[in-house]
């Protein structure tokens, strides 16, 4: 009888699976008919796939994908007949298991991961025997099919920021024997279909009170050594190399492609049996919701990524398209087409020649012991196509969100795992791609299409990857850009940023919600009457405003609104350290007084402050007064640095109140600073000073302040809100 497997988390998230074969005891004669095969030819398939579908809430924390395939070819020529059992050796070997899986509760989160491929450990593996019961049929059981891993596991406080990573050595397994099956009505060739589905442990999950079930399926294939070697051999043409999936607009059939399975002989003699029939499945297929990452917004995932399509006679399809039988009236090969419906789609095909004399032979690439084929072609733990990596020159898990490019404040990434940059995004009707070199940036203009002078500004000063031709269906209310995610690697629902105009607001862009990452940008405000500003000016102003987008910061907060008033012949300034006024005295840069002309000039202004009603001001204005380590300060080139100071403060040599006015404040729009010193009009060699110095302490180099990723906390520099 068999054993169900069982599936089991060990500290790191270790899956085992152990198969109990029947006592051999229990073992009795086979039917008569066998006596004479003199050896066996055989081999066991195994597969594996669990996803976190299988646990509705309460345990929706929990994301749990499993994938698993076991392959194992084997010669039996030893024979004993007390009991009766064939035993031998194994061939040819191949094990494939991936697994992921995170839990979240509160404010603590784990996630634990393994991979692993190829052949299995031959001391482990054993010694392959096919058992003969009495009337109960027969059975096939083999030693541990293991192979060594390294699982990982890293447990974050999410509050605190604290990652506690762990690593440890061990094995995963798969099932090794079967269920017993009926002997043929005819013929000597065995074979089987079973499927089993267990539990484990709970108290040895390193994910807290749950142990994901995983269900197994096999085949097992046997006939007598004698018969002609067949092959089922699956073309590894140029097109599957290089094929990716992909989709229409409109959710039709992307590129298809074709594959052809060809039976040949061992020997390279034409096949003494002929085919009845060819069997494809199409297994374990994604789907995805929509058709990239944004696109439709909030898809569903209501249909499968892949389809088979077939021309020609004799064939049925069926299970949503996912197997198709043809019946075969002469010739050793056949051809099955795969439609695409997503551009990150992925499934395994398998295919099957069912022979007149019973044996069913499974497909294989060609030189390769696994059975089926990976679509796209790609590697066992991976749903990204091996053609796209090489065209780009990348290499890492799905979940990699590695790029550093540009560096910024060093947390790597954009939020967008590997592959959701190949799955992509729509943009203005057509499907996109991220890059996963340089860090991607999604803007949405909406209504604003007028500050896209901006956005290529700020998009050529951050060397970010902008995308920003979005229409209103492909960029979410949410803002969330790679909301349509099921199986497909994700680590965080990453941002885009949307700008406006905003007819109530005046005098100043804002930001909401920054400096920040973009999740935490709720919008872009502009000014009701932005259209009407200078270019140049219009330009600085939106990248401004998006670079708080990405966590940078003013360079300094300490500029104030002043106000200068005539009263009785003289100038005053009023402002926060000096509410009752203090009497100025007005400069050029050349050390021409000009305090006379300045007052002289108030008598013409219209601007009364109301602010002061008992003050006996003959008439005042209003303006910015640029202070040491302020919005003004450092780089002056930088596009962070303010530019709308009306004057600044002598630091000393000719006494309290003298002022520096009537020069011309350069609009910094060329560069992200590299540093917080000074420069140009901010330089220590400006004359009669340097304006406003280096930036605050901790701001300044804005270039470094760079932070696109959601997933990693932004960090606080301190300050003012994000407008200008």
């Amino acid at each position: 009888m068999f054993a169900p497997t069982s599936t089991r988390f060990f500290p790191l998230g270790l899956v085992a699976f152990i198969v109990m074969a029947a006592s051999p005891g229990a073992l009795v004669a086979q039917p008569t008919r066998f006596k004479d095969v003199k050896a066996w030819r055989g081999t066991f398939v195994a597969t594996a796939h669990s996803n976190h579908s299988l646990f509705p809430p309460p345990m929706a924390g929990l994301k749990f994908n499993y994938d698993a395939s076991l392959t194992v070819s084997f010669i039996l020529d030893e024979f004993e007949d007390e009991p009766e059992v064939w035993s031998g050796r194994i061939t040819s070997s191949n094990l494939n298991s991936s697994h992921d899986a995170s839990f979240k509760n509160g404010d603590v989160e784990m996630v634990s991961d393994f991979n692993t491929g190829g052949p299995l450990i031959a001391e482990r593996a054993g010694v392959p025997k096919l058992l003969f019961h009495r009337e109960r049929g027969w059975s096939f059981v083999m030693g541990s099919p293991w192979r060594e891993i390294e699982a990982h596991k890293n447990t974050t406080m999410l509050k605190v920021g604290m990652s506690f990573p762990e690593q440890q050595s061990s094995f995963a397994t798969a099932p090794n024997a079967t269920n017993n099956a009926p002997y043929p009505e005819r013929g000597l060739v065995l074979h089987a279909v079973g499927q089993t589905e267990a539990g484990g442990d709970a108290s040895t999950s390193s994910l807290p009170l749950i142990d994901p079930p995983v269900s197994w399926s096999y085949t097992i294939n046997l006939e007598p050594l004698a018969l002609q070697e067949l092959r089922l051999e699956i073309e590894e043409t140029p097109a599957y190399r290089e094929w990716r999936p992909s989709a229409a607009l409109d959710g039709g059939a992307g590129a298809p492609l074709e594959i052809t399975a060809r039976l040949v002989t061992a020997d390279g003699k034409p096949p003494q049996s002929r085919v009845e029939q060819f069997e494809w499945k199409l297994e374990r297929t994604s789907r995805e919701p929509g058709l990239a990452m944004n696109f439709p917004v909030d898809a569903r995932s209501d249909r499968l990524d892949f389809e088979l399509d077939a021309a020609g006679e004799l064939f049925e399809l069926s299970q949503e398209k996912q197997r198709m039988v043809r019946v075969v009236r002469e010739g050793f090969s056949d051809t099955v087409k795969v439609m695409p419906y997503d551009w990150g789609g992925w499934s395994t095909l398998r295919v099957t020649a069912i022979m007149a004399d019973g044996r069913h032979v499974e497909g294989k690439l060609k030189g390769k012991d696994e059975v089926g084929a990976r679509l796209p072609k790609r590697a066992f733990d991976s749903h990204v196509a091996d053609a796209w990596k090489k065209q780009l020159g990348v290499a890492g898990p799905d979940n990699a969100d590695d790029e550093n490019a540009p560096v910024g404040d060093g947390a790597k990434g954009d939020g967008l795992t590997l592959y959701e940059e190949y799955r992509g995004f729509y943009e203005a009707g057509s499907h996109i791609e991220g890059d996963p070199k340089k860090k991607d940036f999604f803007v949405n203009l909406n209504d604003a299409w007028i500050a896209l002078p901006g956005v290529v500004k700020f998009r050529s000063l951050t060397g970010l990857k902008v995308h920003f031709l979005f229409t209103r269906a492909e960029f979410p209310e949410s803002r969330v850009m790679n909301a349509n995610h099921d199986r497909g690697a994700h680590i965080v629902a990453q941002h885009g940023v949307r700008i406006r105009i905003n007819k109530g607001l005046h005098g100043k862009a804002d930001t909401v919600g920054g400096p920040g990452n973009p999740k935490m940008i709720t919008s872009i405000d502009l000014m009701s009457d932005f259209a009407h500003f200078d270019p140049a000016r219009a330009a600085k102003i939106v990248a401004h405003e998006l670079c708080h987008a990405v966590n940078v910061f003013h360079h300094g907060d300490t500029d104030e609104k002043v106000i200068w008033a005539a009263l009785d012949g003289k100038l005053y300034e009023m402002s926060t350290a000096a509410p009752g006024g203090e009497e100025i005295t007005v400069l050029t840069e050349q050390q021409q007084d000009v305090t006379l002309s300045i007052i002289g000039e108030l008598k013409d202004v219209a601007l009364v402050i109301s602010e002061e009603p008992d003050t006996k001001l003959e008439n005042a204005v209003l303006g910015y007064l640029g202070r040491d380590n302020g919005q003004h300060s450092g780089a002056e080139c930088c596009v962070m640095r303010y530019h709308n100071s009306k004057a600044y403060v002598l630091r000393a040599g000719a006494g309290p109140g003298v002022r520096y006015s009537r020069f011309v404040e350069p609009i910094g729009a060329t560069c992200l600073c590299t540093s917080a010193a000074g420069s140009g009009v901010n330089a220590e060699s400006h004359q009669p000073q340097s304006r406003y110095g280096p930036t605050l302490a901790g701001r300044g180099n804005c270039l470094h302040q760079l932070h696109v990723t959601d997933a990693i906390p932004a960090p606080s520099r301190g300050g003012s809100p994000a407008s200008q």
